[in-house]
């Protein structure tokens, strides 16, 4: 009867392995890259809506979030790049004066999102719109332990204006 031995890694894969394990090295895929990858999609997505040239537009934008007027949709009005309204959607209720920080324009999204890399937020996932870059969607969890620090914004409509 034949006797079986176990397969054979190739010699080439073992010597490699065993590289790495005497050189104390490690491959990195942990938080670092994450980082890095929102970074790079950041910096792509600034890119891409700077040269849009659009300095008229409103957007309707939730905030995600277990705090004040979280989950609310605001609907903001940006005029040469600055704010000039903000106001809950679909009335014409302002948002309070004391809140208004909180929905900033499209620069400011992408500035809270910087503001998380940083410093290394927890966890950070931002989506971007193809056409124009901006922020369609964006989550940031700043710290592991704590609870209910989680916000971000989801982006629910966007228009150029003329």
């Amino acid at each position: 009867m034949p006797t079986l031995r176990p397969p054979t890694v190739p010699r080439a894969l073992s010597l490699a392995i065993l590289g790495l394990l005497l050189s104390g090295c490690t491959v990195i895929t942990g938080p670092d890259d994450a980082w890095d990858r929102e970074q790079r999609d950041l910096s792509r997505a600034r890119r891409t809506w700077s040269t849009s040239f659009i300095e008229d537009y409103e957007f309707v934008v939730r905030r995600n979030c277990f705090c004040l007027m979280g989950g609310v949709a605001v609907r903001v009005v940006v005029q040469r790049d600055v704010v000039v309204a903000r106001e809950i959607d679909g009335t014409s209720t302002p948002v309070p004066s004391g809140l208004a920080y909180l929905y900033p324009s499209i620069d400011g999204i992408f500035s809270v999102i910087q503001d998380a890399i940083d410093p290394r937020a927890y966890q950070i996932d931002a989506s971007y719109d193809g056409r124009y870059g901006f922020p369609t969607d964006v989550y940031i969890d700043y710290e592991r332990r704590a609870v209910d620090e989680e916000q971000g914004y989801t982006m629910l409509r966007f228009r150029a204006l003329p």
